[in-house]
Parts: C-alpha cells; sequence; structure tokens
C-alpha cells in the first residue's frame, strides 16, 4: 500500500536481531526496490524508484546501482562505451536506453575509477533482451567485488 511503510531487514542467523530499519514513502502505482549495504551494525539501505514504461522493440532499460564500499566514484562502460559518469557509492544511475542483445555480443561491463582508465571490475557475458528493464548491481568488497545483474521486468 501507499504511504510511509516500515521495512525492517533481521539477521538469518539471529532470528528477531533487526539489522536495518528504513520507512520508505512508497508512491501508489509504482514499483519500489530496496539495496542493501554495509556490515551488520553499520548496514545502510537505498531506496529505488523503479521505471515501468513500455521499452522500444530492439532496445532496452538499465540502470546501475553502486553499493560497494569498495567503490567510490565510478564510470560505467557498456561494450567500451561510456554510460555512466561518476556514480558514487550508496547511488543510483538514471535508467538508460541501450540496444538489446538479439543475435549479436553479449555485453561486457566496465567499471572504471571515475575519470581514469583504471578497471576496477569487468562483468562480462551480459544479455539484455528487447523489450526488458535490467538493473546492474555493483557490491562486495575487496577481493569480492562483483557485478550482479537483475531483469527487473
Amino acid at each position: 500500500a501507499a504511504g510511509n511503510r516500515t521495512v525492517t531487514v533481521e539477521s538469518s542467523a539471529t532470528p528477531g536481531a533487526t539489522l536495518l530499519t528504513v520507512t520508505p514513502d512508497l508512491v501508489p502505482a509504482t514499483d519500489t526496490s530496496m539495496a542493501l549495504a554495509g556490515p551488520a551494525g553499520a548496514m545502510t539501505g537505498l531506496v529505488l524508484n523503479d521505471s515501468n514504461p513500455p521499452v522500444s522493440v530492439g532496445r532496452a532499460q538499465l540502470r546501475v546501482v553502486n553499493v560497494s564500499p569498495d567503490l567510490a566514484a565510478v564510470d560505467v562502460y557498456a561494450n567500451f562505451g561510456r554510460i555512466v559518469s561518476g556514480l558514487a557509492t550508496n547511488a543510483s544511475s538514471t535508467y538508460i536506453l541501450v540496444d538489446a542483445v538479439i543475435g549479436g555480443s553479449p555485453y561486457r561491463f566496465d567499471i572504471n575509477a571515475a575519470g581514469s582508465t583504471t578497471v576496477l571490475l569487468n562483468v562480462p557475458g551480459q544479455t539484455l533482451g528487447s523489450g526488458s528493464v535490467y538493473t546492474l548491481y555493483l557490491l562486495g568488497s575487496g577481493g569480492a567485488l562483483s557485478g550482479v545483474l537483475t531483469q527487473d521486468r
């Protein structure tokens, strides 16, 4: 239901142990996602308004969400073309229209330190379907940095 709602995140190892409580204001007739970041005791929640408009045939819609504490501002490249600039930690890009992968090579996403050619993370082999909406989550820390592509619609 729309309005202010309380969302509580609990530890699966210790049911009832609250790790985070957020109170997003949910808008009617929309979808909302939440990305969690940080360790127990210092967890944060990033509330994201999802996009639902129709996407043209042959195109896909993509946003990038940076919830890695080790990735400060980053630039994101799709097949070597920059699609996002200076995405900070605990932030989301706007949705970007990109070509869908139809019988061609899948996307390779490179995450670079903002303004540099230093690749911090590579996410190869990602297929974006025609008319679909995706979120690429940047997460993890240290040697466990990763990119997880989810199909939202």
